[in-house]
């Protein structure tokens, strides 16, 4: 299942969207999961207010191709710790265009208090694990 849309007009960078990976060696050992990983354990989520995410942004230059590109059909995958959520994941063109035309986005959040032992080596800090 893709997450983001090729257009014919817009190509995708490669390691985006659902190639997105993550990746950390701990003890010699490497984890890695893929986007898809993440998606196949989320529930289905919920709408949310984008302006709510705004301080999660990067700051960086936007392409504006990417941003008009960005599809809100699919949604976008924040991480969550100690009931507040954390970061943008996946999806901060989706959190920009959505900002810009005033509309709600779809969010999917993965709660590292409870998510799988991989999800959580790698994404949390080694001080939080």
């Amino acid at each position: 299942m893709k997450y983001i849309r090729t257009y014919e007009s817009f190509k995708q960078p490669k390691g985006t969207g659902s190639e997105s990976s993550w990746e950390k060696e701990i003890d010699g050992d490497i984890i890695k999961f893929t986007l898809d990983d993440i998606n196949d354990y989320l529930d289905l989520g919920r709408e949310m207010d984008p302006n709510e995410l705004s301080h999660l942004l990067i700051h960086t230059e936007r392409d504006p191709e990417r941003i008009e590109a960005a599809d809100l059909e699919y949604p976008v995958i924040l991480t969550s710790s100690g009931g507040r959520i954390t970061s943008i994941l996946d999806g901060q063109h989706r959190v920009v265009k959505a900002i810009r035309d005033g509309v709600p986005v779809r969010v999917r959040i993965l709660d590292l208090d409870l998510a799988p032992e991989n999800f959580r080596k790698v994404l949390l800090n080694s001080e939080e694990y």
